[in-house]
């Protein structure tokens, strides 16, 4: 099964919704409207399966914005038609099918997402010796040095600038290094520069983590300047570990709600806790 099925197959999965004929509520006007374009939305992420995953991030992101929207508009009781909405359990199973289809759907995006090498920033260079491979340099105008030292900031706060420090999740997840990367964001990076190394090498080259650091914040850089309506949260430096501790589709997620979608990771740290930490 391809990427595109498995994403037709989670949006089939969405809108199959038990039908329960005795707690139905038609949509009031509004809401309707609302759930139409959430029903657009759906084909379009279908649609834009067919182009790029960027499309189907953004057309994702609109689809989970829509939906939380309709969740707090009002609803009238008439008689039950195409559009109906559930109370009680019914509604609260439909949230939770939204929420985990929402984090699927974003974690699939961001696994798959490749930089285009012809577009690629200052700081990241094509090695003539090393096999088309994507090199991530520090730039030599100066340009970087921001950038290092929010990193130097964020691996005393990760690992107390032990390049060897290594953990596992009770989930099994692994992390380690200067920043304490997973498996699925070395993933990304081997994909983005066309490298391939274990975790186990990863943890015994410190050259290589530095570069994967680089990387790492320079990416979440291009999703901070594209995210616009930021709110209250301007900061990039505690947007950047935001990021980072939470994922690129959690940052999103956290400032969209403004701050509501606040989890903690193993070790009880918050994204806000996170934010407030790093801004300047």
């Amino acid at each position: 099964m391809d990427l595109a099925d498995t994403i037709r197959n989670k949006l089939n999965e969405y809108r199959a919704q038990p039908v329960s004929d005795s707690r139905m509520l038609i949509e009031s006007a509004k809401r309707k409207g609302v759930m139409s374009k959430v029903s657009k939305t759906q084909r379009e992420v279908e649609q834009a399966m067919q182009s790029t995953t960027q499309d189907a991030l953004e057309s994702i992101n609109s689809l989970m914005a829509l939906t939380r929207e309709s969740r707090t508009l009002p609803e009238d009781q008439e008689t039950p038609g195409p559009l109906d909405y559930f109370l009680g359990e019914d509604i609260e199973a439909q949230e939770q099918l939204v929420d985990t289809t929402g984090s699927f759907f974003s974690n699939v995006a961001e696994s798959t997402q490749e930089i285009d090498k012809k577009d690629a920033d200052e700081g990241i260079i094509i090695s003539s010796d090393s096999g088309g491979a994507v090199e991530v340099q520090p730039d030599t105008d100066g340009k970087d040095a921001e950038i290092i030292k929010f990193i130097e900031k964020l691996t005393i706060s990760e690992s107390s600038g032990d390049p060897t420090a290594d953990r596992t999740n009770e989930d099994g997840r692994r992390f380690a290094g200067l920043l304490q990367f997973g498996k699925a964001r070395l993933t990304d990076y081997k994909k983005a520069t066309n490298t391939k190394f274990t975790q186990d090498d990863f943890v015994k080259d410190v050259d290589l983590q530095k570069k994967v650091a680089l990387w790492h914040i320079k990416d979440i850089d291009k999703l901070i300047d594209k995210t616009k309506n930021r709110g209250k949260y301007t900061n990039r430096n505690g947007l950047r570990a935001v990021a980072h501790l939470g994922g690129r589709a959690g940052m999103i997620e956290f400032v969209e709600t403004q701050g509501k979608y606040n989890p903690a990771d193993e070790e009880g740290t918050t994204l806000q806790e996170y934010y407030d930490k790093f801004k300047d």
